[in-house]
Parts: C-alpha cells; sequence; structure tokens
C-alpha cells in the first residue's frame, strides 16, 4: 500500500503523460517487455515495435504505451513506482537537505545524468529545492528526445563492436534478472524460516507448561502416596485390635474396618488414575519432543538450502565481475551442444563433458578461451541436483522412477527394457525453462546378464539342466536376497553346487547386516520380489563393504543358477 507521501505524488503525476514518457525512456527495455508481455491487448498494440523478442523501436513503442495507460491506472502506478526503486542513488537526494553543499554534489553528477534530475525534479515536492534544479539546468543542457529515449536497433545492421556490446548487456539483465529471483526466493525462505521457529518456541512453551503440570501431579501422588501408606498402617492396626477385642465389639469393628477398606480401594483407584494420566501425560511430551525435533530438521534443511542459494549468488557475482568473453552461463543440451542464457548455441568438443558428471538441462558456467574455444565446464546445480534410486514403470506412454515414498518422471528417452529394473537417476528441480523430473537413467543390472546370453539359454535349456549337476563352485558364501516363492528351496539346491547359500526375504529388515558382509563372496538380487526400500539398503551395505552385486531377473532355482554360473567371478 502506498504511503500518504508518495499518495500524493502520485496524485499529482499520474496524468502528466510527458512525464510517464521520460520515466519509460528511462527505464530498460527487459522491464518494458515484462509490462507488456502479460496485457494482451497491450502487446498486440505495441507488436510493430517488437521483433523477436527485442524492441526495435523505443520511442514509438514508449507513445503506445503511456497511450495505453491512459485508461489504466494501475499501468501508470507501474511506471512510476517501478522507476523510484530501480533508481535508489537518484532517489537518495530527497533526503537530503537542501543547501549548496547537496547543489554541488547534484552538480558532480553524484545522483545520475541529466535524464534523471528532470525526472526527479518533477517528483521532488520541496519548495526550497526549486532553486537548485533551475541552477543545475542552467550549467546542463536538458536531454532532446532522441537522447532521452534511443530507439534500439537491429544489431544484425551494425558493427562487430555493437553486436558484443548489446550482447554483453543482455547477459548483464538476464543474470540479474536471475539474481533478482533468486533473492525473492531467498526472501521466501527466510520468512518460511522464521514461522518454522515461531512455531518451534511455542511448542517449547507448550512442553514448559505441561512439564510444570507433571511436577504438580506428581507432588500430589507422593502426598496421596504417603496418605495411602498411613491408611494401611491404621487399618492393619485397627484390624489387629479388632481380633483381640471381644466379642461384643466384632459387628463394630467389622464395620469399620470395611470402611476403612473402601477407603483404602477408593484411593487405590484414585492412585491408578494419576498413574495412568502420568502415562498420558509422558505420551503427550514424548510428542512434542518429536515434533520438536522434526522442526529442528526442518528448520536444518532451509539453511541448507539458505547455503545453496547463497552458492549460487556467489556464482553469479563472480559472472558479474569476470569479463563476459571468459565465461558463459547457460544449459547443457547434448553432449556437444551448450546454450547460453541468451540463447546462444556453443559446440562442444567430442568427450568434453564425459568426467563431469553434468546431465542434459543442467545450468552450467562455461570457461572459454579469447578465441571462443571452450577450456572447461562446471555445474551451477552440484548442490541442488540429488541422485535416487527406484524402478523404472511406464504410465500412459511415460515412463517414471518409482522410489518407495514418491515416483519423478523420467525426461530423457530410454530403453523399455528399463521397464521393472532398478536403477539410480539423476533428479534435478523445477527451474524458470525446466520441469522437475530424472534427466539422467544408469542401470543396476550392468553385471546382469544380457538378454543375448539369456536367449542362448533358452534355446538350449535342456542340454543345461542336464549339465548342472556338473557345475563346481569353491565353497564360496553367496547371500540371496528375494524371491520369497521359493527362496528356501535355494539353500539346499545350490548347496549340492558347491555353494553356501544364506537366504533372506525381499520384505525383511536387515539391520542385522548392517554391520557388514565382508564374509559373503556375492549378494544375489532377485528383483521381481523385493521392496524398494530393501533393495536401497542391501545396495549401499554391499558397496560399503565391497561385495559384488548380481542382479537376477529370474527367481526359479535354475534361472538363479545359470545367473551366479554367470556372474559370480571365481565360478570355474
Amino acid at each position: 500500500m502506498m504511503s500518504e507521501y508518495w499518495a500524493a505524488v502520485y496524485e499529482r503525476l499520474q496524468n502528466d503523460y510527458d512525464f510517464l514518457k521520460l520515466l519509460c525512456n528511462d527505464t530498460s527495455n527487459s522491464e518494458l517487455l515484462k509490462w507488456i508481455t502479460p496485457n494482451k491487448l497491450l502487446q498486440l498494440k505495441c507488436a510493430r515495435f517488437i521483433k523477436k523478442g527485442k524492441i526495435v523501436s523505443k520511442s514509438g513503442l514508449v507513445d503506445e504505451l503511456v497511450k495505453h495507460s491512459a485508461n489504466e491506472p494501475a499501468l501508470r502506478r507501474i511506471i512510476l513506482f517501478n522507476w523510484i526503486e530501480n533508481n535508489h542513488l537518484t532517489m537518495k537526494f530527497l533526503d537530503a537537505n537542501v543547501d549548496e553543499k547537496i547543489a554541488d554534489e547534484l552538480n558532480s553528477g553524484k545522483f545520475g545524468n541529466i535524464q534523471k534530475i528532470e525526472i526527479l525534479s518533477k517528483i521532488d515536492p520541496r519548495e526550497g529545492a526549486g532553486k537548485i534544479y533551475s541552477k543545475y539546468f542552467e550549467l546542463h543542457e536538458k536531454p532532446s528526445s532522441a537522447e532521452a529515449g534511443p530507439e534500439i536497433c537491429d544489431t544484425r545492421t551494425e558493427g562487430g563492436a555493437a553486436k558484443n556490446t548489446e550482447t554483453s548487456e543482455l547477459r548483464i539483465k538476464q543474470l540479474e534478472q536471475a539474481l533478482d529471483s533468486v533473492k525473492k526466493d531467498n526472501k521466501e525462505l527466510k520468512e518460511s524460516l522464521e514461522l518454522r521457529v515461531k512455531e518451534v518456541a511455542k511448542l517449547s512453551g507448550k512442553i514448559a507448561e505441561q512439564t510444570e503440570c507433571l511436577n504438580e501431579w506428581q507432588q500430589q501422588s507422593e502426598q496421596l502416596r504417603a496418605k495411602l501408606g498411613e491408611l494401611n498402617a491404621k487399618l492393619e492396626f485397627e484390624t489387629k485390635a479388632a481380633c483381640e477385642s471381644t466379642d461384643l465389639f466384632d459387628n463394630e469393628q467389622s464395620l469399620i474396618i470395611n470402611d476403612l477398606r473402601v477407603y483404602s480401594d477408593s484411593l487405590k483407584t484414585e492412585v491408578a488414575n494419576l498413574k495412568q494420566a502420568l502415562a498420558n501425560r509422558d505420551a503427550s511430551v514424548a510428542r512434542l519432543e518429536k515434533e520438536n525435533t522434526e522442526l529442528k530438521d526442518i528448520a536444518k534443511t532451509e539453511s541448507g538450502y539458505n547455503n545453496t542459494i547463497a552458492n549460487l549468488q556467489a556464482k553469479l557475482a563472480e559472472f558479474e565481475k569476470n569479463d563476459s568473453s571468459d565465461m558463459i552461463a547457460g544449459q547443457l543440451v547434448s553432449k556437444q551442444l551448450f546454450l547460453s542464457l541468451s540463447k546462444e548455441p556453443v559446440v562442444l568438443p567430442e568427450g568434453f563433458t564425459q568426467k563431469t558428471g553434468l546431465v542434459f538441462d543442467e545450468f552450467a558456467l562455461l570457461y572459454v578461451d579469447e578465441n571462443g574455444v571452450p577450456l572447461k565446464i562446471e555445474s551451477l546445480e552440484r548442490n541442488i541436483k540429488k541422485e535416487i534410486i527406484g524402478i523404472i514403470k511406464s504410465e500412459q506412454g511415460s515412463f517414471f522412477l518409482e522410489t518407495e515414498d514418491d515416483k519423478f518422471q523420467v525426461m530423457v528417452p530410454i530403453s523399455a527394457k528399463f521397464i521393472g529394473r532398478p536403477v539410480r537417476g539423476v533428479l534435478l528441480p523445477e527451474a524458470e525453462s525446466r520441469v522437475e523430473g530424472v534427466y539422467r537413467v544408469d542401470s543396476l543390472e550392468s553385471e546382469m546378464t544380457t538378454p543375448q546370453a539369456a536367449g542362448r539359454r533358452a534355446k538350449s535349456s535342456k542340454p543345461a539342466l542336464r549339465k548342472e549337476k556338473d557345475v563346481i563352485f569353491n565353497g564360496e558364501k553367496v547371500l540371496i536376497v528375494g524371491g520369497d516363492r521359493v527362496g528356501h528351496e535355494y539353500e539346499q539346491t545350490l548347496a549340492s553346487h558347491g555353494l553356501e547359500v544364506v537366504w533372506r526375504s525381499g520384505f525383511e529388515s536387515i539391520k542385522d547386516l548392517r554391520g557388514g558382509l565382508s564374509s559373503y563372496k556375492a549378494v544375489a538380487v532377485i528383483v521381481k520380489q523385493l521392496s524398494h526400500t530393501l533393495l536401497r539398503e542391501i545396495i549401499l551395505a554391499a558397496e560399503k563393504s565391497g561385495v559384488q552385486i548380481i542382479f537376477c531377473a529370474k527367481r526359479g532355482v535354475s534361472g538363479v543358477l545359470g545367473c551366479l554360473k554367470e556372474n559370480l567371478s571365481s565360478c570355474k
């Protein structure tokens, strides 16, 4: 909402269309295009002044824009306040005292060129500032309309120097826009983090209140226990006295004992209720502590994301400081094609990105020499992209990488042979020109039997079965995971071929195996009967222990034996 100060300024200048033209002429082309693009009617009116996304006649476009703003007060407000927000240095003059010192600083150009001072003189509501502006314009000649709003011509008709200048300016503006976007995201994340911190503080207050209540309950419980002890002692005393009394007092003593017992039972019931209340309170405290821990973890995650944004900002700042001829920001389109932010393609040498770990559509910085020859390429998303493990699924003609908790669309072409098989994928987040998805897929079955070898075994299945008894292993110890329908048959059948087999269900926890798998020669994974969570855990455990992993597509005993025969490294 506008303050009273700026509301008065806007009310005074909103119908001064010559003033609005000055503002538009002193506004960057990219900002003008931002105002025009969302407005379909305005876009049609200004189409003749725009060619291939660039302004070819700024003066004509400004005239049409100001003319259109006569019917749109919101557009006039955008024109004025956008200029004010983008000219902080010039606007500082409004905060200075009107004296000779500030007049000298104005004449020295500290607050901007004559175009900006002319706009400032119309905005400034101070009566005493008029003399300073008059004296300034006597010393400086006002710009002509051509100087105030130079037209932008097609760079293809100008010399190489003009083209390079415009390209550099475009790249700088694009980086400024990207930096503004990152700053905005960072601000939103900080606000979200502050809300999370407030929630944590609120929960901590609740925990303190609950703790205070618990202490009070504990004190009451101790008091009741003490009272119960006194009553029990009194009951024992009265019972003993009743046994020793005469028959005349038997009835009276019995009544007293019964009353005491009833009272004692009621106290025991009350104590039991208090214990239950304490147990409920402990459960509530445990739940609140768990929520507190989760909120702290979220805060840490958001803090890590803020660090990632800060790293990107540092990269952008470094790019702005360096000569644009040394570094180019953009996306990797293919193994030999890099597209800059200004949509200029750069052809990369063969094998240039082979060992970089970059994936298609990943944002990166390309370093080039003075002749434009690529030297090296560096990722801008190293800390943002994620590596995930899951199974490839096909849905309505598209491929998805499905994990235990979620699924992500595969954005690069892959073979249908990946369907139903475990893979590693590289997940890139959503960006301005990219949707969230998996942009690289690597099979985890690199050691698995090839389709050609499987086909050869299928053609000669009967001879192979006859010779299975002749397969000789050297007593290797193998862990088989999955294949629950026939799992128990692996140990007995494969033992006759010289293997020591330990079988585990594909849906059973492997916590007892996390200590290491070094005692096993290999781990055989039956991929068709295995949970995704167990698949990730067994792969990590095997890699940590340096144990060979063998993926078996078939779960039958013969199929698993053939797979082990082909892939077990020490098999004869």
